[in-house]
């Protein structure tokens, strides 16, 4: 009889605890979301007129001081991104897209936004299409573009200096199915 209480209480004290942990991820999931808006907005504005500033007449050494706060505030906007995916990965919401974009000019953006990044480490920076790639795919820029991005990250932190990183953008593998 006490075994038998003691089991129907660890029973409910386990569904109590799973509870508790849900409400939990809830609320981390909400704050998470609300708290990216919150930082979002502002570093909008950052780039925004960072943006403007690059292209007034500053004198050139002002105008580099405001391509490092612009490359400062995106690098900021995808770490914030990368954490809401994360939280979103966790909760099971997070959604793919399927639209067609530029591959080039996706990885063109990526590759302008690290090769400062790579000259200051005095890296050599590689970077190579294959003329036979589809000039538009289908998929989720956003995601290739944090991929890619994480990618070249660690390999400019993780390279010593005077190496190399490449990127190369080639088909691996082509079949008639793969282009429907």
């Amino acid at each position: 009889d006490q075994r038998e209480r003691a089991k129907n209480e660890a029973m409910v004290s386990l569904e109590e605890q799973k509870q508790l942990a849900k409400r939990a991820d809830e609320v981390k999931s909400k704050f998470l979301a609300n708290m990216s808006h919150e930082i979002r907005t502002p570093l909008n504005s950052i780039i925004g007129f960072s943006n403007i500033l690059c292209e007034s007449n500053l004198a050139f050494k002002d105008k580099e001081h405001a391509k490092i706060i612009s490359k400062s505030a995106k690098s900021l906007l995808i770490l914030i991104n990368d954490v809401l995916d994360i939280s979103k990965i966790e909760s099971g919401k997070l959604v793919l897209e399927e639209k067609s974009f530029s591959l080039l000019n996706l990885t063109e953006d990526v590759v302008e936004l690290f090769s400062i990044s790579s000259i200051e480490k005095n890296l050599k920076f590689l970077y190579t299409v294959d003329p036979n790639l589809d000039l538009l795919i289908k998929g989720d820029s956003t995601r290739l573009k944090q991929v890619i991005s994480n990618l070249l990250s660690n390999a400019i932190k993780f390279t010593p200096q005077k190496g190399t990183i490449s990127l190369d953008l080639r088909i691996l593998k082509f079949d008639e199915a793969s282009k429907r």
